[in-house]
Parts: structure tokens; sequence; C-alpha cells
């Protein structure tokens, strides 16, 4: 199903680990998506959802972690994905520790972009220019969401999230004025002012507060809900244009879900957003907290910059009986990628 290009753990390992072929299996990811009225027996679902099992006794341990990042310079990727961080989420706090820092330690060794470094200094040493993405997923601990998001999510230059995850993500480092419950469908201000919060509190807002000299950073976030998705990117990260990415995140979420076929825009086609993105506010921010604006037919990716970081929000033709939602996350977010590529 995937394409020859993409290469996962498991092969990786196998390929560099020829003798550990029957030790490597296929773990178990059983999930049962229904629809609201459905019937199990004499219970009917009085809303659409999903219940998902997980026996993955390999990645609950990131067994492949050391195998995979000694192997990866073989096949020189141009994109590292992360994802499965979750699946930790069963053992103790200080195993979760330690496994999240080897995770830390593996990535530098992937070589990163250093904004302003030159060809020669890019090529010293063995290691080689990739991005990496990190895909989070639905995680009950705020001590170890604050975990990943205090030591991964700082040092990859891109994250992936939905609506639950940003709120978890949001709760898990301190911020209080936004309630759980403004995350259930969240609107455009929201979003903005919760990741505002985020990369502030991670120190990674302002290059003047925490420079990271040498050291990987997160550059971009493509957040994504039920109405809308947002791709947010540091203007001098190296990123390409992200109102590409976003639309195209957009689609292909319809696509998968229902094929296109009975949809409906729901986001209003005005919003105001928060001024959050800006170190220090300008005379005029101070006097107008919001800025509205505005999606039509002609432009309806709409893009604004604050400080180094610029927006970029698309509305979702949202499916009235969608036929599929496992995985569209993940599609959601690989799509974006594959849209957005680094200079």
């Amino acid at each position: 199903m995937l394409d020859s290009r993409v290469q996962i753990a498991r092969e990786v390992v196998k390929n560099a680990h020829p003798e550990a072929n029957d030790k490597v299996t296929d773990e178990i990811h059983l999930i049962a998506e229904y629809a609201i009225g459905s019937m199990w027996g004499t219970l009917i679902s009085p809303r659409a959802n999903r219940f998902i099992i997980v026996k993955d006794e390999t990645n609950a341990v990131l067994q492949p972690l050391e195998d995979f990042h000694e192997a990866i310079g073989v096949f020189s990727p141009s994109l590292v994905v992360i994802a499965g961080l979750h699946l930790l989420e069963g053992k103790d706090a200080e195993y979760r520790a330690a496994r999240l820092m080897d995770v830390v330690d593996a990535l530098d060794t992937i070589k990163h972009h250093e904004h302003g470094a030159d060809e020669e200094t890019m090529g010293q040493g063995h290691r080689f220019e990739s991005p990496v993405h990190l895909e989070l997923a639905s995680i009950g601990s705020t001590q170890f969401m604050a975990q990943i998001g205090r030591t991964v999510v700082p040092v990859v230059d891109s994250l992936g999230l939905n609506e639950q995850e940003l709120g978890s993500l949001y709760e898990s480092l301190g911020g209080t004025n936004l309630p759980r419950t403004s995350f259930r469908a969240p609107q455009v201000d929201t979003v903005v002012e919760a990741l505002g919060y985020i990369l502030k509190n991670l120190d990674i807002w302002d290059e003047s507060i925490n420079p990271r000299k040498g050291q990987r950073r997160l550059m971009r976030v493509h957040f994504h809900c039920l109405t809308f998705h947002m791709v947010v990117q540091r203007t001098s990260g190296g990123w390409s244009d992200g109102a590409v990415s976003v639309a195209a995140g957009s689609l292909a979420a319809s696509r998968q879900a229902c094929n296109m076929v009975d949809v409906d825009v729901t986001l209003a086609t005005t919003f105001k957003v928060p001024f959050v993105m800006t170190p220090t506010s300008s005379k005029e921010q101070d006097n107008n907290k919001f800025a509205t604006k505005h999606i039509t037919a002609d432009k309806p990716v709409v893009t604004w910059t604050e400080g180094d970081w610029t927006m970029h929000v698309a509305p979702v033709a949202v499916c009235r009986h969608p036929s599929k939602t496992v995985g569209l996350g993940d599609a959601i977010s690989a799509v974006g990628l594959l849209y957005h590529t680094r200079s």
C-alpha cells in the first residue's frame, strides 16, 4: 500500500539485521469504526465514533529506534516522520523520560538545516540534511504530554496535531486561559492563541530569546480539525509557501473521508484572529487586539504574518456522511508535507 520510496522502521531493521527477521513481526492495531445509529446486539450508538484496541509490544518500548537511526544513513531520506510516541504511555514516568531522551539523541544524528550555514559547513561530518516531522496522537496523561512537549517537540522541524492533541499539549504546558471545552470544536482564534502560548512557553518563539545555535528547531506546525486546517511556519525557516500545503491537506481530508460527495463548508467566511504571534506588540495592536480575516471563493486560503511567523488557514469541505475516518489525520499531515518543501 505504501510507495516504494517510503521506508518504515520495520523494513529498515530487517534490511540492516537479516538475522533478526524472525523477531520482527507486525503488531495488532484493531479499529472498529461505526456511524450514529449502528447496532451491536441490543446497543445503539448515539454518535459516530471509533473503538481502538492496540497490542503493540514492539513500539510500546520504541524497539526499532536505535537500529532505525543506525541504518538511516544508507538510504538518506528526504524526510523523517516520527509517530507512535503515545504508545509509551503505559510505561512508568522514568522509563518514558529515558526513551524520549533516546529519541532526542537519535534525532541529533540526523543533519539539519542551520539558518545561514554555507554549503561547505552543511557538507561536513557524517550527518545529512533531512527535516523531521512529529505526528502527535491522543494521550491521556497530562504529565506524559508535557514530557513530549518539553523534550521532543522543540527539536523537530515540523509538528502535526488535531484539536484534541492541541488542547492536551496546551494544558500540559500550563495553559489556563482556554478551557478544555474550547477545543471540542475550536474556532480559528482559539487555535492561534493556543499555538502562540505553546511556542512562547517552549522558548522557540523569538530567535533572540533562545537561538538554539546548531540545534534543530520547530519551524512548522500543521493543525487540522473538522472544519478547517492551519499551517503556521517561521518565515525565516526555509519552508516553501504553506498556503499550498494547507490547501492540499484540506482537500485530502474530504477526498479520503467521502470522496468529495455531499460536502459543505461550515467555517465562517469572516472571522477574527488575536495578535499573539509578535514578541513585542505594536501600538496599533495594543489598540486593536484582533484582526478580521475573510475567506472568499477566489481566495479560499487566508494568510497573514506576525513577526517571524506566517499563518495559513483553509476551510474543509465537511462530509455529511463520511465513509472512512481511520488514518485521516496521518493522511492530512502526509499530503501537507508532500506539498511543503525545505529550501
